[in-house]
C-alpha cells in the first residue's frame, strides 16, 4: 500500500487511476452483475495496454458543485468534530486496486464528502443513520481497500442552518468485504486473462 499526495484531479492523478479499478469501479464490481463486472475488466485491460482512461466523465453541474464545495465542506466537518482531516490524492492498494479518499483520519478512520442539491441533502437528514447506503459499496470498498476501522459519510449544504452537515460513522461489513474481496480475485484472474491473449 502506498499514499500518494498529489491533486486529485491532477494528470498525476489521472494517472494513478488509469487502469486501476478506484472507488467507483470498486462499486461497480462489488453491485454490478457478471456482464457489468466483464465489461469493466475489459476496460481496465484497455487501459493497461494503451495507457488511456476509458472512462472519462464529463463533470456535471451537481459535480462541479461539489468540487467547489469540499474545502469548505471538510473545514466544517472537521471543526464540529474536532478531526484533523489530512488531503490525501490516491491510496493505492496495488497494481490493480486503489482509492481516492476525501481525507484520512488518524491511522484509523476515512472520509467521504459530499456536497449535494438541497433537496437530497434534505434526504439524508430525513434518512437518519442509513443516509450513507446510497454510497455503499464506495464507502465499503474504501474501507476494504485500506484496511481502516471506520469511515465517515458526511453530506453537506450550508443552506440548512444548524443541520447543514449530516454524518454517518460507516464500520466494515464483514460479508460486504468478503464479497469485494471475491470480485477483486475475480476481476484479477480476467483481466490476466484478457492480457495474456495479446502476449
Amino acid at each position: 500500500m502506498k499514499i500518494h499526495n498529489c491533486q486529485q484531479g491532477s494528470d498525476e492523478w489521472f494517472a494513478l487511476r488509469t487502469g486501476r479499478i478506484t472507488g467507483t469501479r470498486i462499486a461497480k464490481m462489488a453491485g454490478g452483475t457478471k456482464p457489468t463486472i466483464d465489461g469493466l475488466c475489459y476496460e481496465v485491460a484497455s487501459e493497461i495496454i494503451t495507457g488511456q482512461r476509458s472512462d472519462a466523465i464529463k463533470a456535471t453541474p451537481a459535480m462541479e458543485r461539489g468540487t467547489e464545495m469540499e474545502a469548505e465542506a471538510r473545514s466544517a466537518f472537521s471543526a464540529e468534530y474536532l478531526l484533523n482531516v489530512v488531503e490525501v490524492g490516491f491510496f493505492e492498494v496495488d497494481d490493480l486496486f486503489g482509492v481516492s479518499p476525501d481525507g484520512l483520519i488518524g491511522n484509523d478512520a476515512g472520509l467521504e464528502l459530499k456536497c449535494p442539491l438541497p433537496h437530497t441533502h434534505l434526504k439524508y437528514i430525513t434518512s437518519g443513520e442509513k443516509a450513507w447506503r446510497a454510497y455503499r459499496w464506495q464507502v465499503q470498498g474504501c474501507l476494504w481497500a485500506t484496511g481502516r476501522a471506520r469511515w465517515y459519510f458526511a453530506s453537506y449544504c450550508p443552506l440548512f442552518d444548524g443541520r447543514e452537515l449530516v454524518v454517518n460513522v460507516v464500520e466494515p461489513d464483514a460479508d460486504d468485504l468478503a464479497k469485494i474481496a471475491e470480485k477483486a480475485e475475480y476481476c484479477r484472474g480476467k483481466i490476466n486473462e484478457i492480457l495474456e491473449v495479446l502476449k
